[in-house]
């Protein structure tokens, strides 16, 4: 067997798949906390190392890009408030996950069948019927998966 010294190793292709399976609206006032969830379910074969996934998010209203921020530092930590270099760009998601605790991407390995999420603040924009919701998922700096669903 040779040896290939000073050759970097392969690693295998990721085959994923992510796709937004709801966008979760507004149903009553004491429901403050529960709108504009995006919720994201991974369906690809291989576990993912959450560490190396970030998403870019993009929100388009009569066809254009009206805001757009790139998520990361996954896993996040159920808390009142996430680090600022957890989401870049238009600061519109909430940074206080205990408000959507159930969706957050909190184990180190995402699995397939996993769903994770993140919400959009009314305070920075409260969607409309009709915008797109777009998710671009990232992982080891390579796109995987884009997915968008209609509001």
């Amino acid at each position: 067997m040779f040896e290939y010294v000073g050759i970097p190793k392969i690693e295998k292709p990721v085959f994923a798949h992510f796709e937004i399976v709801e966008i979760t609206k507004d149903t009553s006032p004491e429901e403050l906390f529960e709108d504009q969830i995006v919720v994201i379910r991974y369906t690809g074969s291989d576990s993912l190392n959450a560490e190396n996934l970030e998403v870019i998010l993009k929100i388009y209203r009569n066809n254009a890009l009206i805001k757009s921020c790139r998520l990361c530092g996954f896993p996040w930590k159920i808390t009142t408030a996430l680090p600022n270099e957890s989401v870049y760009g238009d600061q519109i998601i909430d940074m206080s996950t205990i408000h959507y605790s159930d969706f957050i991407l909190c184990d180190k390995t995402l699995k397939s069948g996993k769903s994770f999420g993140f919400r959009i603040k009314k305070e920075e924009l409260t969607l409309k019927r009709g915008d797109i919701i777009e998710v671009t998922v990232v992982y080891k700096g390579s796109v995987v998966s884009k997915s968008s669903k209609t509001y």
